[in-house]
């Protein structure tokens, strides 16, 4: 049977030596929460999962008009719909690539931010819609050396969205599998854009839930629930002001443990699509570094 979020925070009151005050129960409930999470701070291996990513296919069906100095893009023979707005539109072979906001059936887009198409006017240009930038799962904490180990089939992992949007605006007019990578914040960011349906398969390391019930399984395996109780003690040592450099030595010892014992584990992930036309099968490897 799970540790329940019950009998972990009462664990906390006997460290805070306050069982009934209100204000100690959420302070010793509020311990709890932040033990896990650094546990999960430390890339613990429990704290992996798999997660997946669908890749949007670029529309370039039909021919796009704007006019000189136009804010709004229309369409002729094109299936457009409120599902591309925050996609981009690449027009012709323009290196700017606008931002598509607001979608109006009979109006067609609206470039975003105030967007201005300099151009002389076009009435029949081609065009291409298109995604490169990805949520990444609601829980995710991070990649970790996981994605240091990863490779998305030749892809290059940059450090910031910076270095990214360097790369796209030097390589605009690139088209094909994604060659650069980043993630910022919760996005992934992929360049070039895919051109064919596809779908990414990784892991990451996640956060914790928050407990919240009395009856809430720990979220973490029940045979390590010493580790678990030491990050108590030291959420607790920290709340007191009191022992926090002893509690913070013990936990450092419980967790050196458990790393010393784990298989490091490392991923990959691959991408579907590209050429020769259908799925390639998402894959994924846990092993040791070799």
């Amino acid at each position: 049977m799970s540790t329940t979020f019950l009998s972990l925070y009462q664990y906390a009151q006997r460290q805070y030596h306050n069982r009934s005050d209100p204000n100690a129960v959420a302070v010793c409930k509020e311990s709890v929460n932040r033990a896990l999470r650094r546990i999960a701070e430390r890339d613990h291996p429990h704290f992996i999962k798999q997660g997946y990513i669908n890749l949007v296919a670029a529309y370039s069906s039909g021919t796009v008009a704007v006019s000189e100095g136009g804010t709004t893009v229309s369409g002729t023979s094109c299936t457009w719909s409120s599902a591309m707005e925050g996609r981009y539109m690449k027009i012709e072979d323009e290196q700017v690539h606008f931002l598509l906001s607001t979608w109006a059936s009979a109006a067609g887009f609206t470039f975003d931010g105030g967007a201005k198409w300099l151009n002389d006017a076009e009435t029949a240009g081609e065009y291409v819609i298109y995604k490169d930038t990805y949520d990444l799962p609601t829980d995710f904490r991070t990649a970790g050396d996981l994605m240091e180990k990863t490779q998305l089939r030749g892809v290059t992992w940059l450090n910031d969205e910076s270095e990214w949007y360097r790369k796209k605006m030097e390589n605009y007019a690139l088209t094909g599998a994604p060659q650069w990578a980043c993630l910022a914040g919760d996005k992934l960011k992929l360049w070039p854009y895919e051109t064919d349906l596809s779908v990414i398969s990784f892991l990451y390391y996640y956060w914790p839930e928050d407990l919240s019930a009395d009856d809430d399984p720990m979220d973490f395996p029940d045979n390590q629930i010493d580790l678990v109780r030491a990050a108590i003690r030291l959420e607790v040592a920290i709340e007191r002001g009191k022992g926090a450099a002893d509690a913070e030595a013990a936990f450092e010892k419980k967790q050196f443990q458990i790393e010393g014992a784990a298989t490091n584990p490392h991923a990959t992930f691959a991408i579907g699509g590209g050429g020769g036309g259908g799925l390639r099968t998402p894959e994924y490897t846990i092993g040791d570094d070799e």
